[in-house]
């Protein structure tokens, strides 16, 4: 009681509810359990409708009442046949209630378990008339407005399987707001915690970066692979790895798509499963004309009739169990009812950090043998007494050799890879630091930190893949590249390594860590899996921890002063990394930024004296314009014609209020980029034979 209000006993059992009557609705059959609600079908005496009722233990929470809230708001203020029709919302015994009209049918994820013995997968037309209305529906959230016709900006972040029904007429109803986010909310899911469904969330949904409707576009995508393929696209056996295939956007199942499905549908589906927003459908209306075209393609039935023809086909009969003879008329003002509720559980209660909690040391369950082991190198009379997890440290960062001897406790030392449990980790490793060996480099050069910025818009403009290695004395970093943008790197730094990280960040102690490492070598595990199963972290914090991790990483070649480089074309990292939505270009700005300061910059630039700027003639990343700021854009822009550097820093302050240092560093990415000529300055871009780096 304190929350000015009693509690009713918790309903634990599924379904326990079933014969209460809440705020007027019996509840007659338990249909199934969500995260934060039960859902019963009722009867009133306007007819049969659905009750989602919020578990007992879930509404102390004001972070989940305000998601329920917000479903009912969604559902209220948007009216489409593609959607549930939002009747009643309430309070019974202090516990919030949503009602809608009855979906008499079965959802499409029930639905595929029960072609899991035959076929296994939705006929293709079926599969495009049922995702057409799935469209529409999306559409409809998509665009509405509010009263002053402003979008409201909704999302709905859970378009999946289970989330959509399909009547025995063949209707189509998109279900289960609970997660959506809108302008009026910004977004309710936090941003520590992941809403939505493994399998369907759209990379930039998983990295918790800003989501639009094309995130729904992307889960609609990932739906009609399910539905022809039968399995879920992005499927993996662990939480993690299933989240990183997302992440990615890994179409590779998409080679087991029914051979019906045409090149024309084959590219659709990839437009609406690319990773990065910009390159997908711009909106659901977009993705559902070309469904409605490849339907036409086809020849089939775009409408309910034809899923219900198919639907009776799989023991569905049209004929519904429960009817009604009118709709379910809505009751009274639903926005009223709406925020009454809301003063009712959320005014004046303590607000409840929905965000994760602090995390303690987590408690091996049976203790791994703490030994002790000896590391020499060749060469060497002197050993080097260590745990595994700094065994492990040590080959994974490169700093061990083909030679290097170990022992274990009191047994003679052998060669470190032909320790049994060792054998996996050091070829992996190995395979990284040796990658180049036998491979010439298309070229090698010393690090020059004025044309470094230059070299990586280089591999940037060429969408260049392969690998950029670095090299000063004992220390070593290597990036790859896919298409022009960072997708792994190692290095010899071990306070870059994950563990590290977590460690220095006071996620988890050291202890902690030894023996994740310890039972990680012990299974043949990847450490951050283990981690998500220990809770040390969730999966989603983990993926978007490990893309923090490689973006970190690539920055901390801005902090490098001398090394001899190399860059050898068409190498692959042999490991499936998580990266950001990052576009070519990119790291090069971002390491201008962060690690080259003004007096730098003014060096690199005294080698232009007074010669003027000129647009360059051709503007490199002319087919994806290079991630500059306005203000940089604003600079490049005005050097034509304006003379030299002092002239355009003048020009800039007067108009602009921009200061000196601000034009000089985009200029030097102006030119660092190809951007902006110079007679004085030579770019990477200008000498490197573009196209040659693939």
């Amino acid at each position: 009681m304190t929350d000015g209000f009693a509690r009713p006993s918790p309903v634990v059992v599924p379904g326990g509810a079933v014969g209460l009557v809440i705020g007027g609705y019996r509840l007659e059959e338990y249909l199934g359990r969500g995260g934060m609600a039960d859902v019963y079908s009722g009867s009133s005496p306007a007819g049969p409708v659905a009750v989602k009722r919020m578990l007992p233990a879930r509404h102390g929470s004001d972070h989940l009442v305000d998601l329920f809230l917000h479903e009912a708001r969604v559902l209220s203020q948007v009216s489409h046949p593609n959607l549930p029709r939002c009747i009643d919302f309430g309070l019974s015994d202090g516990v919030p209630f949503l009602v809608t009209a009855l979906v008499d049918g079965v959802s499409c994820e029930l639905l595929l378990h029960g072609l899991a013995g035959t076929r296994g997968a939705f006929p293709v037309d079926v599969a495009l008339a049922i995702l057409h209305q799935v469209l529409l529906g999306l559409s409809a959230v998509h665009e509405a407005r509010d009263d002053r016709g402003r979008p409201r900006g909704i999302v709905h972040q859970d378009v999946s399987s289970d989330n959509v029904l399909l009547g025995r007429n063949g209707s189509v109803t998109l279900i289960d707001f609970g997660v959506s986010r809108s302008h009026s909310q910004g977004n309710p899911g936090g941003t520590s915690g992941l809403r939505g469904k493994i399998g369907y969330m759209s990379p930039e949904q998983i990295l918790g970066e800003h989501v639009d409707a094309r995130s729904d576009v992307f889960s609609a995508g990932a739906l009609l692979c399910e539905l022809i393929l039968g399995k879920r696209l992005f499927g993996a056996p662990t939480v993690l790895g299933g989240l990183l295939r997302a992440s990615r956007a890994d179409t590779d199942e998409l080679g087991d798509l029914d051979p019906d499905v045409s090149t024309a549908e084959r590219e659709m589906v990839l437009e609406a499963l690319a990773r990065r927003p910009t390159q997908r459908f711009h909106s659901a209306r977009a993705f559902d004309r070309a469904v409605c075209a490849a339907a036409r393609v086809r020849g089939s039935p775009i409408d309910a009739r034809g899923i219900a023809a198919w639907l009776a086909t799989r023991g569905v009969p049209a004929k519904a169990h429960r009817t009604s003879a009118r709709a379910t008329p809505a009751v009274g003002n639903l926005a009223v009812r709406i925020d009454d509720a809301e003063r009712v559980l959320l005014d004046g209660r303590r607000e409840v950090d929905a965000g994760l909690s602090a995390v303690e040391a987590p408690v091996a369950s049976a203790s791994l043998p703490a030994l002790s082991y000896r590391l020499r190198e060749p060469g060497v009379h002197t050993e080097l007494h260590c745990s595994l997890a700094d065994v492990v440290e040590r080959v994974v960062t490169g700093r061990v050799s083909d030679g290097t001897l170990l022992g274990a406790g009191r047994s003679p030392p052998v060669l470190l890879g032909e320790v049994p449990e060792l054998v996996r980790v050091a070829r992996v490793s190995k395979a990284w630091f040796d990658s180049e060996v036998g491979r010439p480099p298309r070229w090698r050069s010393s690090l020059d930190r004025a044309s470094l910025p230059g070299m990586l818009f280089m591999l940037a403009e060429t969408r260049a893949t392969g690998l950029l290695s670095l090299r000063a004395g004992a220390r070593r970093k290597l990036v790859h590249f896919d298409a022009g943008v960072p997708c792994f790197v190692a290095g010899s730094e071990p306070s870059e390594l994950i563990g590290a990280r977590l460690v220095a960040g006071g996620v988890l102690p050291q202890e902690a860590l030894d023996i994740a490492v310890a039972r990680a070598v012990e299974q043949q595990r990847f450490l951050g899996e283990l981690l998500v199963e220990m809770r040390v972290l969730s999966a989603s914090e983990m993926l978007r921890r490990l893309v923090t991790q490689l973006d970190t990483r690539v920055l901390e070649l801005g902090t490098w002063v001398e090394a001899q480089m190399a860059f050898t074309p068409g190498l692959k990292p042999g490991a499936v990394i998580p990266q950001s939505l990052g576009v070519p270009g990119e790291t090069a700005c971002r390491i201008v930024r962060r690690c080259y300061c003004d007096s730098e910059i003014s060096d690199f630039l005294r080698l232009l004296g007074t010669s003027a700027l000129t647009p360059a003639r051709g503007l490199p990343g002319a087919g994806q314009p290079l991630p500059l700021l306005e203000a940089e854009r604003g600079v490049v822009a005005a050097a034509d014609g304006c003379g030299d550097i002092a002239a355009l820093a003048r020009r800039m302050a007067q108009e602009h209020a921009l200061p000196a240092e601000a034009t000089r560093r985009a200029v030097f990415l102006g030119l660092s980029a190809g951007l902006l000529e110079s007679p004085a300055w030579v770019s990477p871009l200008s000498t490197s034979g573009r196209g040659t780096h693939r």
